[in-house]
């Protein structure tokens, strides 16, 4: 046998994991989804990425057993199904990520604005809030860390609970490298957002003497540490909702409505029992 017949014969006949990975580095290589997507629609049927992985699977399944060995159509199935769920997982991932970009920058950008108006205020002494709202500047202070706590808890979470996942199922990034590096861009918008609110305004001549942060207490949810911790106790739920996501949609490739419909109920059950939010 030639070294090209042999060549495709093992990219044929491929383990679950080995199948995703070689085709997820492959769409990577066109540097966005959108790019794949356009190439894919040119491409034949066989390679469209649920069918091919899970032809390879199945085909590194049945080539591991003998011909007439008991459970062997179960296992290829199982191997099929197996591929299926990581390409679903990859998609499931970078959709999750991509819902978060933009509605993530705008809230960051709102939060800038709204540190600069505490910023003006605490240079001027007087309030730069139109229609006074009856707060102090202390107290929009704290309200303004409280919005910037939940706003890098989401984020946080959802990365955290991403790298996870890759880890353990991929062994490699699942983002495309545009989302990818928005994605950064945006991570360090946290960052940099929380190193102004603790900078502080910087100091101009004629300024009023104003003591920054307006209320000590604040910068204890801004800390690494403090972020870190709220993120250690909740990603792991954030991550078996996106398992979920990706479960149910391979189910509902292989026509299981029920399992499907179990999986719905236990994510309401996370969601809405005890110890939920």
């Amino acid at each position: 046998m030639t070294t090209r017949p042999r060549l495709r014969r093992l990219e044929q006949a491929l383990p679950p994991q080995v199948a995703a990975r070689l085709w997820l580095a492959e769409a990577h290589a066109h540097g966005s989804l959108g790019a794949y997507v356009a190439w894919l629609d040119e491409q034949p049927p066989d390679q469209e990425p649920c069918r091919r992985v899970r032809a390879q699977a199945e085909a590194a399944a049945w080539a591991g057993l003998p011909k007439d060995a008991g459970g062997a159509t179960l296992a290829a199935w199982q191997a099929g199904r197996d591929a299926v769920f990581l390409v679903e997982l990859v998609m499931v991932l970078n959709d999750r990520v991509a819902s978060l970009l933009e509605p993530g920058f705008l809230r960051g950008e709102t939060l800038e604005a709204e540190l600069h108006l505490l910023w003006l205020e605490v240079r001027s002494g007087v309030s730069a809030v139109e229609g006074a709202d009856g707060r102090t500047c202390a107290e929009r202070w704290i309200s303004w860390c409280l919005a910037y706590s939940g706003w890098a808890f989401i984020l946080n979470c959802a990365q955290a609970a991403r790298t996870f996942l890759e880890e353990r199922y991929l062994g490699m990034s699942a983002l495309f490298p545009d989302l990818a590096d928005d994605w950064a861009q945006l991570l360090r918008r946290i960052e940099e957002l929380a190193d102004l609110a603790v900078a502080g305004p910087p100091a101009r001549e004629g300024d009023r003497a104003g003591a920054w942060p307006p209320a000590r207490r604040g910068l204890v949810v801004l800390t690494p540490e403090a972020r870190r911790e709220g993120v250690q106790r909740h990603f792991l739920t954030a991550a078996a909702d996106l398992v979920d996501d990706a479960q149910a949609r391979t189910l509902a490739r292989f026509g299981d409505r029920e399992r499907v419909a179990t999986i719905d109920a236990r994510r309401i059950r996370r969601r809405t029992g005890p110890g939920a939010g």
